[in-house]
């Protein structure tokens, strides 16, 4: 957003930082407070822009307390629209919607001279009371839908281990025709096993660790994929008897808990730890996870770590005390997170 400094054609940046918002009570605010971790991730999406791909950023709204003055570019019916937006550099200008970006374009801004000449669009409204500012945010806000994060994977080309998902997912026999890669979660009719949120979570927690720069090192990074996953194939047989159609998927889902993400992550935690110590034998110790039970029926071993209630839960903490199941059983050392997590586990197990 620019203003003129007259006949010089000399153009200076005038976009509206949010005020001060710390000691205002919500009621009297327009905006939500501003988050600098989120400003700070929008400031580096943009000055990290690679691989050929642009930024992109919605439009801002911003509202003009005060005289406004727009001269046509023509009288015509078809120029009456198009014009130029006069107003005073000191109007005061409140942003409806937008205050992180304008906040981080004017961080990458003040870093370096490369975005001086970016444009964005700006929407603006004239002369509207608090009251109104807070009515337009909400009415910008309420009926906003966030795409699920499966679609923000499928849709993502820039970053590391989207790209390294999708890419890896047609080779892997177990995955093919089997992922939902719209939907965070599978209805009970559905005849998918995985999700794809779940495998791009699973994959992130297998490639911790490995550099992932380079072209060359992203064909690596998706060979060590597929290779892992069509060796877990051999260690889950439900999965190949859902393929052949001796087993359902609705029901393979119901009765074991190898193609939910809490599992999927647990396994591929232990194997980042697999492929990082034992580059050649990872999959003779691996092959042993075979002989789990992994049927929810399994209490004694589920209940707590995973099953609350009868329902799977997919934390971080969740995650770790099923790898550490995995990691006992493979008689590999817990190391000190792992060995706290297991210690509060039996601990409350006791009670």
């Amino acid at each position: 957003m620019l203003c003129s400094n007259g006949a010089d054609a000399y153009y200076t940046p005038i976009i509206p930082l949010p005020p001060p918002t710390k000691n205002l009570k919500a009621k009297d605010r327009s905006q939500r407070v501003i988050n600098k971790t989120r400003v700070r991730k929008l400031a580096n999406y943009i000055r990290n822009t690679k691989n050929g791909y642009d930024y992109t950023l919605p439009a801002i709204t911003v509202v003009i307390n005060d005289e406004v003055v727009f001269d046509r570019l023509g009288n015509s019916e078809d120029q009456e629209a198009l014009g130029v937006l006069k107003f005073p550099v000191v109007a005061e200008l409140h942003i409806v919607d937008g205050q992180h970006r304008c906040a981080a374009i004017s961080e990458v801004v003040g870093y370096t001279d490369d975005f001086n000449y970016e444009d964005i669009a700006v929407l603006f409204f004239v002369s509207k009371n608090l009251e109104r500012r807070q009515q337009m945010f909400a009415d910008l806000n309420r009926h906003a839908s966030k795409p699920t994060k499966a679609i923000g994977i499928l849709f993502e080309h820039r970053d590391e281990h989207p790209v390294i998902t999708k890419m890896a997912i047609d080779k892997i026999e177990a995955f093919k025709g089997f992922v939902n890669e719209e939907s965070d979660t599978l209805n009970k009719t559905s005849g998918k096993l995985f999700t794809l949120n779940a495998i791009y979570d699973a994959n992130i927690r297998l490639l911790r660790a490995f550099p992932l720069e380079s072209g060359e090192e992203i064909e690596v990074a998706v060979k060590i994929v597929v290779d892992f996953w069509n060796f877990a194939d051999e260690i889950f047989p439900q999965w190949k008897a859902v393929r052949n159609n001796t087993m359902n998927a609705r029901e393979m889902r119901e009765d074991y808990i190898h193609t939910h993400a809490v599992v999927l992550c647990a396994v591929a935690q232990v194997g980042n730890y697999l492929l990082r110590h034992f580059q050649t034998g990872w999959r003779k110790r691996l092959q042993k996870l075979r002989n789990i039970d992994w049927s929810r029926d399994n209490k004694e071993l589920w209940n707590g770590r995973c099953l609350m209630a009868g329902q799977l839960k997919n934390t971080s903490i969740n995650i770790t005390l099923v790898s550490n199941v995995l990691k006992q059983f493979l008689e590999i050392e817990l190391n000190e997170n792992e060995q706290n997590l297991e210690n509060d586990f039996k601990r409350e197990s006791r009670k």
